[in-house]
Parts: structure tokens; sequence; C-alpha cells
């Protein structure tokens, strides 16, 4: 579907409370309406960038526990490895190095 938005919705947890319905709405309204050149990778890796960085947000963040779940698996393995080994401009992970590096800054913040 080379010419239909991606859209991508997520839901946010904090410690055993879910988060209040209007955060977690403005979260995934940011979110709908991705350009139409994004792949289904990029849209999860977006979609675990704003979970993170919504966790990492505000008093008490640090420390805080952040449980990201996919079903990309391709998506969950990049952005271990952009972890661990840092985030690469160019090669395979290239055109995606600014969101990774956005998912590793908000990991840090949360010191996980």
């Amino acid at each position: 579907m080379p010419n239909s938005p991606i859209s991508c919705k997520a839901v946010l947890y904090e410690s055993t409370n879910i988060v209040p319905r209007s955060r977690a709405e403005s979260c995934a309204s940011r979110m709908s309406g991705l350009p139409s050149t994004m792949e289904v990778l990029d849209a999860e890796l977006y979609a675990m960038m704003l979970a993170l960085r919504e966790a990492s947000e505000g008093a008490g963040s640090a420390g805080r526990r952040c449980l990201i779940m996919s079903d990309s698996q391709g998506a969950l393995e990049r952005a271990e490895r952009a972890w661990r080994d840092g985030v690469r401009a160019f090669g395979e992970d290239g055109d995606r190095a600014a969101t990774l590096a956005a998912i590793n800054e908000y990991r840090s913040r949360l010191e996980l």
C-alpha cells in the first residue's frame, strides 16, 4: 500500500497503572498520519520512541520502568542493537539513525 498513510496506536502504562486516557490519546494522536514513505518498521520504531519520550518526561522519570512490547521483532532487534553497539549513520539502519538515536536518548534518561 504505497500511498496509504501508516497509523499506529500506543498504550502507555506506568508501574501498575494505565496512564490517564488523555495522556495516552495525546501520545497516539502524534502518531497518526505518518508519511506514506514510512515503512511498517519505521512506524514501529517511531511508536517506541514516542512511548519512551512520554515515559522519560516529568518529575520522577529517572529510574522509571518502561516495558516496550511490539509485534515487530525487527524493530525490537534494531533498537536493542543500536543501544548495545551505538547508532550507525551508514548501512542497514542509516536512514533510521535519527529515530534510533532518539530511542537511545530517551532510554538513557530512564537509566535502563
